[in-house]
């Protein structure tokens, strides 16, 4: 899913696997999909930092949240599920007649 910010007002700070930048009013940020595009961005004025997040929805899609070791599964079929990377298991585990 790419994702895009439009900073209306205010100021902040974003994070990206390889930068941090700050960004203001007028400001178009543009986050690719994969592990790449993972980002933050943190408000860091005296007023409130406002923009539209627009996104490309693909269904299925799967988030990587690095910073809290989470994982979303998101499906418009399903609701949304959020696992803890700590719980992984192997493929097979739980299937009896897995060789």
């Amino acid at each position: 899913m790419t994702e895009a910010y439009v900073i209306l007002s205010g100021t902040g700070r974003v994070r990206t696997p390889d930068a941090e930048f700050d960004v203001g009013p007028g400001e178009v940020v543009v986050f690719p999909p994969g592990p790449a595009g993972a980002h933050r961005i943190t408000a860091t004025g005296p007023e409130p930092l406002r923009y539209v997040d627009v996104d490309t929805t693909g269904d299925p899609d799967v988030i990587g949240y690095p910073d809290s070791g989470k994982t979303m599964a998101y499906t418009r079929a399903r609701p949304t599920t959020i696992f803890r990377d700590v719980d992984a298991v192997d493929y097979y585990a739980g299937e009896p007649d897995a060789q």
